[in-house]
């Protein structure tokens, strides 16, 4: 639309430094001069302008950068004053030797005190600018970021609170408000997916279930460049309260035995898939016909039309066919202990731009904290997000566990996804070395790194999150 002078709300939440919720606010009043064609909602950069400077300027915001800002008042006297008297000695010098393993790692202004994890390992002045035009070259660089989510799995929930709030650029900005962040969002219909769109370096973050986070460990084995890493964990839950194998209303089956030749469908290289693999294999059922899907919509539409007697269904696919009658859960089907997800990154991505995977954390746990403080108002947002019935949302997101955090417990379930990861260090003499192995170990690739987590965590000043996982059970006190 540049022939017209207009501009998407993304590039103009950018221009006026403000997050996605103040923008949505500032339409709502009829303050902000918008156009709408369809869908799309677009801004005439004229009239933001002058609406701009009708309001005398934003506070915090790069209004200056609008073009045909007025000049600053001190310009002329600036413009006439000579070089510093030290600028002959400092001609000619060249950037510091680890200018270039540093540029983008800025670290969050917010954070204080010389104990900070990451910034600890910068050096004194990195991530400070030196003069004016080291603000103007930082307001000049756009940097890109696209983040993946899933919005049908529901204990991946909290990036649909973070995208819809805005709470991702809002942290953003204010690590370094004068660099130009972009952030794109991947919606995918499964975990693998966004995997490999890690490994193509199309997604930098990535939220995805637990099969993917151990499948990643042998893709990170193959493939050298790539580094998985996790930053954090997401939704829990415990048993079968997240995953579970469901049979067709009617169909008079109640047993893991009674399948038998049944066709059963689930969503291809998943963690559904990972554990009705289990199922089929504890009930000697080898020979059971599975269909594949791509989504777990077509498993759901499967049972509803009678195509399939039974799926292996996730949250909130499992709460959505009981509400409706069409389906039961198996008797005592588990589906394969607890299930867990997570954030993932590259690693040579998070350690060139930690001060952004810091800011994803912090409002990852933010999401957190709304959905067990006001669960009603995150299933509003949920809802208006994914598509799902309200009711369907409110009632899963009470059974999930957000936490953040790693326990020992969590490390178990990977172990038992993964065989070949089993933990190092079982039988070490000091026990916390222990568990702090087999959180590197464990899990690596991909490496869990709890410094980023601990970053995220004192920056808001939660309660301290130690190096090593937390004790085996999950505590009510310690959710992040």
């Amino acid at each position: 639309m540049q022939a017209f002078n207009l501009i998407p709300l993304q590039e103009a939440m950018q221009l006026l430094g403000v997050s996605r919720a103040t923008i949505d606010r500032w339409r709502k009043e009829r303050q902000l001069p918008v156009v709408k064609l369809g869908k799309e909602v677009w801004v005439d950069r004229s009239q933001l302008e002058q609406w701009v400077r009708a309001r005398g300027g934003l506070a915090g915001t790069d209004a200056g950068r609008f073009a045909g800002a007025e000049p600053s008042p001190d310009a002329d006297r600036i413009a006439g004053m000579g070089p510093p008297p030290d600028a002959g000695r400092f001609a000619g010098m060249g950037p510091p030797p680890d200018a270039g393993r540093f540029a983008g790692a800025v670290p969050s202004p917010d954070v204080d005190g010389a104990s900070s994890p990451l910034r600890a390992e910068l050096p004194p002045a990195a991530g400070t600018f030196p003069s004016f035009a080291g603000f103007a070259a930082a307001a000049r660089t756009e940097r890109f970021i696209t983040v993946g989510y899933q919005s049908g799995a529901a204990l991946l929930w909290s990036a649909l609170v973070v995208k819809r709030l805005g709470w991702f650029e809002e942290e953003l900005a204010l690590l370094e408000p004068h660099a130009r962040w972009r952030v794109s969002w991947r919606h995918a219909d499964s975990g693998m997916e966004l995997v490999e769109e890690l490994i193509a370096g199309r997604v930098q973050i990535a939220s995805v279930g637990d099969y993917p986070i151990a499948a990643s460990r042998e893709l990170g084995r193959l493939l050298p460049r790539f580094r998985p890493q996790m930053l954090a964990f997401d939704g829990k839950s415990e048993g079968g309260s997240g995953i579970s194998l469901v049979v067709r209303a009617g169909s008079g089956m109640r047993r893991e035995e009674q399948l038998g030749s049944s066709l059963i469908s689930t969503v291809g290289r998943s963690s559904a898939s990972r554990r009705l693999q289990e199922v089929l294999r504890r009930g000697r059922l080898d020979g059971t016909p599975v269909l594949h899907h791509g989504r777990m919509a077509d498993c759901l539409g499967g049972l509803l039309d009678g195509r399939t007697e039974a799926a292996m269904l996730w949250e909130p696919y499992l709460t959505w066919v009981r509400r409706i009658g069409a389906g039961v859960a198996l008797e005592g089907e588990s589906g394969g202990g607890d299930y867990l997800t997570g954030i993932m990154a590259d690693a040579g991505w998070a350690e060139a731009q930690q001060s952004a995977a810091v800011a994803y954390l912090k409002a990852h746990l933010r999401a957190h904290a709304l959905m067990r403080r006001d669960p009603g108002a995150a299933a509003v947002l949920i809802g208006e997000e994914s598509g799902f019935p309200l009711e369907v949302v409110a009632s899963v997101l009470g059974s999930i566990r957000w936490d953040a955090s790693v326990s020992s417990r969590d490390l178990a379930t990977l172990d038992r996804l993964e065989p070949a990861a089993r933990a190092a260090g079982a039988d070490a003499p000091d026990r916390g070395e222990a568990l702090r192995r087999a959180m590197q170990e464990a899990a690596s690739p991909p490496a869990f790194r709890p410094s980023y987590l601990q970053e995220a965590v004192r920056a808001l000043r939660l309660p301290s999150l130690p190096d090593i996982p937390l004790p085996q059970e999950w505590a009510e006190d310690g959710i992040y």
